[in-house]
Formats: C-alpha cells, structure tokens, sequence
C-alpha cells in the first residue's frame, strides 16, 4: 500500500489517496477496485470523486460500485472508500478524490491502469490455396506491443513440428510470430496461441481443375480472394470501421456453379458511434459524462450525415447497441426515453432505408419490438395524444380512440386520418375497435391511444419464403404478399369483458395465383408467424385482402400452399417396415444356422463350415440394421456400425467363393493337402474385411467422418463397398463357370466308361452262366465257355495310376488234375438261379444270371484231388483286406470254344500261377522266362460276404481288356 503525500490547506488535511493492489496502480480485467480517500476537516467535510474527468454516480450504474463513508474515529479524519467489482477495460484512466469542506475544495488524483488480455489476430484471416503452394500465416497483438510471452502455433489441435521445408516460423519483435508453410498437401486449421487466448485460420488446399470454386472480385469496397465452396472469406473491416472481421460465404448455386453470397459486416462498427457510444457504456458503469438520450441524438446525427449506405449485416451492430440503451433508458432513466423517442425512430427509419443493413432474422425482430416499446413509452409522455411521422421506410399514427357510449363503451379508431398527408405508397386501411362492458363501482379508463405502424419496405428483409410441416405430413409454404403493419393500443388488455377486433384492408404486392391461397399472418410471442388467429377474406381478382385479427401485434398478408407433398410414409411406420423385414430374415437366419450346426457337428467338414459361416454372417448384419434402426445413434457410433455392417456383408458373400473354388480344386485334382481348404476359407474370408478396416483407417488420418451410419451413396466408402462386392461377385461367377466347364467335362470321359464298364458286366453274366454250368456238367467248363485271358507282359504292371479298393482274394496257385476223372462231382454244388433272372453276355450267349452271382478264383490245393475253393471266409478277408489296390497291364486274347479240342485240351492242364502283383512291382519270373499268366475263373456257392468282390474284378478285368486293346491298336 503507498501512501501519497498532500499539501495541507487551510481548514482541509488529506491524509492518503491510495489503491489497494499489490502492483502498484494496476490490475487485471475482472479483479476488485477498491481506492480510499482520506482527509481532515469538520464534520460538514463532503468526498466527490471523478473519473477522467466524469463524474462517479453509483445510481446511474447497473453493475457493483459503491461509494461509502467510513465513521469518523474521534480525531476529525474522515475517509471514502470507492469500491468497484470487477474491473473493465473503460475503468482504467484517473481517478480524482475532491474534498469539500465550508467552500474549500482540494483534489488528488491517482491513475489505474486495467491490463488488458492478449488480442490475437492473425493474417490472412482465411485462405484457399492450390495443392503444393506455400503460404505465411502473420500473428500479431496489435493492443500489446510487448507482451513478453511467447508465440506457438498447432495445427488441427495438434502442436506443430517445426519442419525444415515444410513447416517451420520465426518470432517477430516486439511481438509477433510468422509461420510459413510449404509444398501444403491438406487442407488444415492452423491456431495462433499467446497465453490463453488464440486465434484460428482455416487454410483449404483443393485442385481448381477438379473442384470450381469462388473466384475473386472485388466489391463492397474490398477485395475479395479466391475461396473454396463452403468456405468463408474473412477480410479486416474496411476504412473508418473498427471490429474483428468481415466475412462473406461462397457456396454452390447447383451442381457445377459456385456464387458468393451477401458479406456480412454485423462485426464492424463506424468509427464516428465509437465515442458516444463508449461515453454511455461509461454511464452505464457508474461514470456519468452523458445521458442515454444526448447517444441516441449523437447516433442520429452521425447517421443522417453519412451519406453512404449502411453495408449489408452493419445495421445488425447498431440495432444491439440501440436495444442496449432502450432496456438502460427503461430500467434506470424511463423520463429519459421520452426524451430521445423520436430520433430513435428517425435511427430505425434510417436503417430500414438500405437494403441488406440486417442480415439476422433475430435483429429484424428485436427491431420491431423496440419500435413499437419506443412507441408505446413515448405515447404514455406525449401532450398532445395526436402525433404523425411520414419517414422514408415507414409511417406512424399516434391517436386517441373516439369513444362512444351505450351498454357497451366502444372505442374506434381509421387510419388514414384526413387530417395528415400520406405518401403515395400507403393504399392500406386499419380500423380498431374496442368492447368494454360497463361494471358497477370499478372506475375504468375511457381514454385510449392507438398506435399504427406501416413498414414500407419491410418484405425485403424477410425471407423470400417460409416452409412450415403440417400434421398431415404435407408443407406448407407460405411467402410475404404485402406491407407490415405493427398495431398496439396501450394500457388494454383483452379479457372477457374487454374484447378488441382489429379490422385491416392490405393491399397485395403482387398479383394473387390460382395455386396460391391467402392468409393472414400475425407474429406471436416467439418471433413467428401465425396464419392461424386472424380471418382472411380475399374476393377473386382483388388486389385488397380483408384481414380480422382478435388482438394486435404485427400483422401481414401471405400466399401459402402446399408446394411440397410427402409421399413416403412417416418415420414410425417405415421405421416398422424395416425392422418387420430384417427381424423375419434373422429369424429365418437362426433357424438356419440350428439346422446347420447341428449337421455339421455330426458331419464336419469345411463345406459345411461355410454354409453355417454365411448364416452367421446374415445373422450379425441383420442385428445391426435392427439395432442402428431403432436407436438413435450418437455421431461418435457412425464408423463403428459401418464397418460392422460392411465386414458382416462381404463375410456372407465369402462364403460361396470358398466353397466354389474348393469345389473346383478337387475336380482339378489338385493334390489333396490336410491345409488346403482353411488356407482357401481365411484368404477369401480375411481380404474383403482388410478392404473395410483399411478404408476406416484412411478415413482416420485425413480427418473424414462418417456423415450416416449407413453408406451414402457417391461417398468414398460407398464406393470401395460396391467395388469390393462387385469384384467378389465376378470372382464367383468365374469359379462357378469353371466348375461348370469341369463337370461337363468329367461327364463326357463317364460316357466313355460306361461302354467299358458295360462291357465288364458282360464279362460277370458270363462268368456266371459259365460257373453254374460247372456245376451242372463233368466237362471242364474251362474248355467248354470260359475264355482264355492272357496277361502278356507281366512285368509293365501300373501300380501307380490305378486306384480301387483293396482286392479281398489271393491268386496262389491252382493244379489241375487232367487225369482226375471226377472234378466236375468234386466242386461245391451250383447255386440255384434267382428271381433276378436275366440274359447274359449281351445276348449272344443265352443263359442265367443271379442277381447276387459272385466270381470266384479257385483256392490253392496241394493235393491233386484238391477242387478250386472259394476265398469268402471272414479271415481272409481280414488277412488280405489291407493289400493295396493295383492294376494289371494286360493284352488278352479271348478264344472261344471253336478252337481245336487238342489245344483246348493242353490248355485246361496247364494254368500257369497268377503273379504276386498286389504285394509288389518286380517280376516273379525269373530272367529269361516269360510266363503268361491265366486268370482261372470258377463259380461257387458263397454266403453274401463277397458280394462286392465281383464288382471289383469286373473293374480290373474292364481295366485289363481295354489296355490290351489300345496296345494292340498302337
């Protein structure tokens, strides 16, 4: 705390004038003033502070400052403690004690000062710049030339690397930093940060030849650069204005155009308002130098003196710091509205004469509003009731109702009055009429005033059109067709023995359609439009509409019609059709997927894996369409649902690409592999959902949200789904042509076979009819029908290419007796023909064939007397069922029964031993002997144990006789 020193005066003794900060006369913005002034003298003794020279009147203020005297402590020392809340930027400057004391006045001053918060400002305030351009961002404190804190710079949140050839800045002195960007490939926001305050500039980088964009012009006075679609272009206010900024929006006028929109200046303010106004800021923080009303007179004289019009969104600025004065006028001063109510009205009328001067819907009704308040106050002070303003952009009637008297008091009021000269454009009529019922012993007031505004040209500051939902699900738009007209009567209040009907003849603007319909609309306490309470009477082909409103307010002709008409279904029932759908396909999905399992848990296999794979796919996708549907899904949600949805989708279309191309893979012959078919599931399976995650990663880093939870159609998500689908359904396609070209294939080669496997079927009926007459004859049925096979060259035995189920006979040797004269008594009776009886060997040789006839090879016998035995016991079978499957290459040489008994006869002694083929690949002969080979063929009883072996026999006998044949062919 300092203490200043004084000089003493008679009768008068200042003690101290001091602050109490710890820095000495400074403080910051928001922290508590409290200065204290103390002096000796008398009790009379009087403190009067100033402010630069402005009085300090604390009942003048609408913020906490406060004036007290503190009691006298016995020794004539008298003390003022002036104490304000929060400090602002207008309470700097000096501060003057006065003491009064029997006519002696003394004075000392002490001066404050408020620190100020960083105004950061960086240059260009904007910018669109071509793909691999440089650009420098300039950030400044133009209200701290020395603010001895540094300068740093992040871009999109993010602090900045400093990149040599890339991004890199350097500071400024006194204070200032430059960053400079080069070769920028992203568009990007760059933020200029000085202690806690910062400011941002987004910088777009687009390809102009790809993307049209908002060229640059120059207009309104300023220059206007190059901007993207989308984007604001901020420029500094122009000459003789200070704020912030000014922006102007370039957005796109169709498809391929691009057009600037109406700039905005609601940010800058005329440099002549800055003074009065800042004097009445000054009053309304307790320092009185003005009025509320000498501003509204100094604002209208600077206005009526510019001779430029107001730039478009300026009258914005000046209608919220009007507004601030008629609530100040209102609350503290209410005489003093009265005062300034007519050059308020003349500042209003002066706004409304340029076009664009208000950009906001909300400043236009705060427009009205204040209009008609300044109206009504100044109505109540008025002396004469009458009073008439024609101005340029608008026309006031002040008068008194004329009363008439009856059961019911009546008051009226017409307007045009024939005692005032109207401009040419007011063709409108307004007549007002009140109904109050007389009460007993309750005093009313008879006397009321009406009040009538019409607008000139108020049309143009309103939309061009509105479009309100009906309950119906229908549009309703509705568009301004004539002047606005603002009534109230003061001191009136409808109620149910007051009644008020206002009674309006609106001239139209333009001629009424036949597509159109007319209503009035009346704005309501919200600020919008009511079409609703007033009644309108339109004849055809009148340029008039008969509008009757039970209230006033402010009041204006519309065309409405339902332009826009819904035909789809509302929300709640397409809501109902969607999951209706998508709730019977997961259904019918999970019943799938039951059945599916359970088969493929009893039956595992790969194939069935992917069936029940798809089902399960079907399955989440269709959760998720349900889930996404019926819940309202933040923003945040977006990209997790998509790319559940998107993974679940082509993981269903998987699944019958790995299931043709396994298909195709064992028709091909591929080499079976235990890998093969889970290598083929996780490579058709895993590429579509890396696509997915991929595309949700690109989003990620070039900073790109998801506008829907569902793929919107042209957007780059969209389109890599319907690639990755499209490719995956070419992919089938392919794969199932091949399997197709395969199987035909395949079917072409059995046709082929089936000649063959035919013929082997000859071959069993005639081994057959040749066994049961054996059985039936003592000569040797070798000798008699059984034709020679041959086997020549025994040793080029394929083991290799062959494939058939293991054989289940032996071929060990078989003497045969010539002299033994009883072998046909000595083999096992012959079985009795069945009831599949059918012809055999094609027809050429008749007999008999049993539908389960076998063909047997006659066992082994060391004893001459041995008869051929049939290998069907079940231990042999086991013994011999693991002997790999083989295939003889033979060359036969069938001879039938015409041959010459001699030969025959040497035949039937001599059967030469089937080679050991089944247990390996080496000659059985030694070197230099070549042996052929017989196959003895014998027909015997046997229990339905071998009922397959013919079969296999009938094979390698089709196998052999082939082979043979396309050898003797070569």
């Amino acid at each position: 705390m300092e203490e200043l020193k004084i000089l003493n005066v008679t009768n008068i003794a200042f003690q101290s004038l001091r602050i109490n900060q710890v820095n000495d006369y400074e403080v910051h913005l928001g922290e508590q003033i409290v200065l204290s002034c103390a002096a000796q003298g008398s009790y009379s003794i009087d403190f009067i502070w100033y402010k630069d020279s402005m009085l300090v009147n604390t009942s003048k203020a609408v913020r906490e400052i406060r004036i007290n005297r503190m009691p006298n402590d016995g020794s004539d020392v008298y003390t003022s403690v002036l104490t304000i809340d929060k400090a602002t930027l207008l309470d700097a400057g000096q501060y003057t004690c006065q003491v009064v004391d029997w006519g002696v006045q003394q004075c000392k001053g002490i001066y404050i000062e408020v620190r100020d918060e960083p105004d950061v400002k960086v240059v260009p305030m904007s910018a669109t710049i071509e793909k691999g351009n440089d650009i420098q961002l300039t950030c400044m404190t133009p209200n701290m030339r020395n603010i001895g804190i540094g300068f740093g710079w992040t871009k999109n949140r993010a602090l900045l690397k400093l990149e040599p050839g890339r991004a890199v800045w350097e500071d400024l002195y006194p204070a200032g930093s430059i960053l400079k960007i080069t070769n920028t490939q992203k568009s990007a926001i760059y933020t200029c940060n000085v202690a806690h305050k910062s400011m941002s500039v987004r910088v777009e980088v687009m390809n102009r030849t790809l993307i049209p964009i908002c060229f640059k012009v120059k207009s309104w006075g300023l220059q206007w650069p190059d901007t993207a679609p989308g984007s604001e272009a901020l420029l500094e206010c122009p000459r003789y204005f200070v704020g912030r900024r000014v922006s102007r929006l370039c957005s796109m006028k169709d498809a391929t155009t691009p057009e600037w929109q109406i700039p905005d200046f609601s940010s800058c303010l005329y440099e002549p308002l800055i003074l009065p106004y800042n004097n009445f800021r000054s009053l309304t923080l307790g320092y009185q130098k003005t009025t509320s009303s000498d501003t509204i007179f100094a604002f209208r004289e600077i206005l009526r003196k510019r001779t430029l019009p107001l730039y478009p969104g300026e009258g914005d600025r000046i209608m919220s710091m009007l507004a601030e004065i008629e609530r100040y006028q209102h609350s503290i001063d209410p005489q003093d509205a009265y005062t300034s109510a007519e050059a308020l009205t003349h500042i209003i009328n002066r706004i409304l004469d340029d076009e664009y001067s208000i950009l906001s819907q909300e400043k236009l009704s705060m427009l009205l509003q204040l209009t008609q308040r300044n109206l009504i106050h100044w109505s109540k002070q008025l002396k004469d009731v009458y009073k008439h303003l024609s101005l340029s952009s608008m026309v006031v009637d002040i008068q008194q109702l004329q009363s008439q008297s009856g059961d019911s008091i009546t008051h009226s009021l017409q307007i045009p009055s024939s005692d005032y000269i109207y401009p040419d454009w007011y063709e409108d009529k307004v007549a007002i009429r009140l109904w109050k019922k007389k009460q007993r012993n309750v005093k009313s007031n008879n006397t009321f005033t009406g009040i009538v505004i019409v607008y000139k040209n108020m049309s143009r500051f309103i939309p061009t059109a509105y479009v309100k939902e009906l309950d119906d699900g229908t549009d309703l738009e509705f568009r301004i067709n004539s002047r606005v007209i603002a009534i109230a009567v003061p001191s009136f209040g409808a109620d149910k023995y007051n009644k008020i009907w206002v009674d309006l003849q609106i001239r139209h603007l333009q001629n009424q359609t036949s597509s159109w319909n007319t209503s009035c609309g009346l704005i309501d306490n919200t600020g919008s439009w009511d079409l609703n309470t007033c009644i309108a009477n339109t004849v055809s082909g009148d340029v008039m509409t008969h509008c009757l409103c039970p209230t006033t307010g402010t009041i204006a002709v519309f065309l409405t019609t339902r332009a826009v008409k819904v035909v789809l279904a509302k929300t709640e029932q397409t809501t109902f059709i969607i999951i209706f759908g998508c709730s019977s396909c997961l259904i019918q999905c999970l019943l799938s997927a039951l059945i599916l399992g359970a088969f493929w848990w009893k039956h595992k296999s790969w194939l069935n894996f992917l069936k029940l794979q798809c089902c399960g796919a079907l399955i989440g996708a269709m959760a998720i369409f349900i889930y996404a549907v019926h819940t309202n899904l933040p923003e945040s949600s977006y990209s997790l649902v998509a790319i559940g949805l998107e993974a679940f989708l082509l993981v269903g279309m998987s699944a019958p690409i790995s299931e043709a191309l396994i298909v195709y893979a064992e028709l091909t012959q591929i080499r079976p592999s235990q890998h093969l078919q889970p290598t083929v599931i996780a490579v058709i399976t895993g590429v579509p959902i890396l696509a997915v995650f991929a595309t949700e990663l690109t989003h990620k880093s070039t900073g790109l949200r998801h506008e829907s939870w569902w793929l919107i159609y042209g957007s780059g998500v969209y389109n890599i789904f319907v690639s990755c689908a499209t490719m995956m359904f070419l992919v089938f396609m392919l794969l199932y042509m091949g399997v197709l070209h395969k199987v035909h294939t395949l079917v072409e080669e059995n046709v082929m076979k089936r000649e063959a496997i035919e013929a082997s079927i000859d071959m069993r009926d005639f081994v057959s009819e040749s066994s049961s007459a054996y059985a039936k004859s003592s000569v040797p049925t070798v000798s008699r029908f059984l034709p020679e096979i041959r086997i020549d060259h025994s040793d080029n035995i394929d083991l290799e290419n062959y494939s058939t189920s293991p054989r289940k006979y032996q071929e060990p040797p078989v003497f045969v007796d010539p002299a033994f004269p009883a072998r046909g008594t000595r083999v096992n009776e012959a079985v009795a023909y069945g009831v599949n009886e059918r012809g055999g060997f094609r027809g050429d040789v008749s007999g008999k064939y049993r539908g389960d006839g076998k063909i047997f090879l006659p066992a082994t016998s060391l004893s001459p007397e041995a008869s051929a035995k049939v290998l069907c016991s079940a231990d042999v079978e086991s013994r011999l069922g693991a002997m790999p499957d083989v295939t003889l290459a033979v060359k036969s040489d069938v001879e039938l029964s015409s041959r010459s008994s001699a030969e025959l006869k040497s035949r039937e002694h001599v059967v030469s031993a089937m080679p050991d083929i089944a247990n390996t690949s080496e000659r059985k002969q030694p070197d230099g002997e070549e042996k052929t080979p017989e196959i003895v063929v014998t027909a015997g009883g046997c229990d339905s144990a071998t009922n397959g072996m013919l079969d296999r026999i009938s094979h390698d006998l089709d196998y052999l006789l082939n082979r043979t044949h396309a050898n003797e062919g070569a």
